[in-house]
């Protein structure tokens, strides 16, 4: 278990959700980010390096 202070409250995070949030917000910041791949090409490139590696 992890914890830590957020904004007054306390929080507990598994460390297996960790991976498993990750996952899931880098596919939704990809399904985000592709509507706008057209403008922000660098920055989408970028996104999919750091969820990825």
């Amino acid at each position: 278990m992890f914890f830590y202070r957020y904004n007054g409250f306390n929080v507990f995070i598994n460390f297996n959700y960790i991976t498993f949030g990750k996952k899931l917000l880098s596919r939704f910041l990809l399904f985000c980010l592709d509507i706008q791949l057209r403008k922000d090409h660098y920055f989408y490139t970028t996104a999919v390096v750091f969820f990825n590696r």
